[in-house]
């Protein structure tokens, strides 16, 4: 793959390439996750090697989380989602790249990527080196009883060494990333012998099976707003995404696709149910604009929504859909149970780039 026509835009918003870079996706900024990787960005950079931490978030927003952090990473902006969605990383359920990274060579062309934080292996190569044990002591002047005092030719490499550093270094770096490239392979993927991922321990006999925290309804959930509601993407609570005595209020934004809202938890869709509410619109786009929109996402077990083709119509069931301005609207729709489709979640969509979209007294009930 050659990126090298790619651009992602640094704190300032300026058009930046990414060729000769090592890339580190993180899904959003000012989460502890994303924390953790700039830390380690910042070790890489500081050990010389050209880093950018790179997510579907705004420039402005980027930027700051550097400052509050006190990191001088470079960083990348990919509003739309478009270098995401070229390296196959974009997650849609989140708008958010899936966490991980990538070595870019100077010529753009991918070298290698993986899931996840920076391998270990790479991780290692860039570590910052420790001090190293002092050995045995040279003699000193005969009869002088002391060391001979550190020349330096001892500290440093002799001259002949110098030309061949930066090669050996980068041979290092490729097969290190080599190395992790096919340790982030899927196992079926993997070559034979490869040891799998071992399974999760069973739950005790005779006892229930635990629920990770993570999967009970709204544990671990980020962003959200209240009455239930959680922005799209996290970062947006608050500000684009917000909860008021009015309902919920999904603000336009002319960058990304739009910001959205969601309603958590999601429902088991065992049989049929009925999503009902009222909806507004003030000043959402215009005749050559996105608009707004209420919508039901069809999901799988693992909470992700079902692949194309699986459902007659679409994996995402419309409630409502409509541009400028709308007075209190009542919506009401049956959604049937579906083969292959285990639950639903109600979203709200802004994208239009302006105007406000706001939701009120949604019920979720079987008719």
């Amino acid at each position: 793959m050659n990126l090298s026509d790619h651009l992602v835009l640094d704190e300032r918003a300026t058009p930046t390439p990414i060729a000769g870079e090592l890339l580190l996706f993180v899904a959003h900024a000012f989460t502890t996750e994303a924390d953790s990787v700039a830390r380690q960005a910042a070790r890489v950079l500081a050990a010389g090697t050209r880093c950018r931490i790179v997510s579907i978030d705004s420039a402005a927003a980027l930027g700051a989380w550097m400052r509050e952090l006190g990191h001088s990473v470079p960083v990348g902006a990919d509003p739309h989602g478009a270098l995401a969605r070229r390296l196959g990383r974009f997650d849609a359920e989140r708008f958010a790249f899936a966490p991980g990274w990538a070595q870019v060579g100077r010529d753009g062309l991918m070298l290698a990527m993986g899931d996840g934080e920076l391998p270990a292996a790479m991780a290692a190569f860039f570590a910052e080196p420790g001090p190293v044990a002092p050995g045995p002591a040279a003699p000193g002047p005969a009869g002088s009883g002391a060391p001979a005092p550190e020349t330096a030719t001892q500290r440093a490499p002799g001259p002949w060494l110098l030309p061949w550093l930066a090669p050996v270094a980068t041979a290092l770096f490729l097969c290190a990333a080599l190395v992790a490239y096919v340790r982030s392979l899927p196992p079926a993927l993997l070559p034979v012998g490869a040891e799998p991922v071992g399974a999760e321990p069973e739950a005790a006999e005779g006892g229930p099976a635990a629920t990770p925290p993570a999967k009970q309804a709204g544990a671990g959930r980020k962003g959200l707003v209240g009455g239930g509601w959680y922005a799209v993407p996290p970062p947006l609570a608050g500000g684009l995404v917000r909860f008021s005595d009015a309902g919920l209020e999904v603000e336009g934004s002319p960058d990304g696709d739009g910001p959205a809202a969601c309603l958590d938890p999601d429902q088991e869709l065992a049989g049929p149910l009925r999503v009902s509410g009222e909806w507004s619109l003030d000043a959402v786009g215009g005749k050559e604009t996105k608009g707004g929109r209420v919508a039901v996402r069809l999901l799988d077990e693992s909470g992700r929504m079902v692949p194309k083709g699986t459902v007659a119509g679409g994996a995402q069931v419309m409630l409502v859909n409509g541009r400028r301005s709308l007075e209190w609207t009542p919506f009401s729709q049956e959604i049937p149970p579906t083969p292959k489709v285990a639950k639903m979640r109600v979203c709200v969509h802004n994208e239009a780039g302006s105007g406000v979209v706001r939701v009120r007294n949604v019920v979720i009930a079987a008719p």
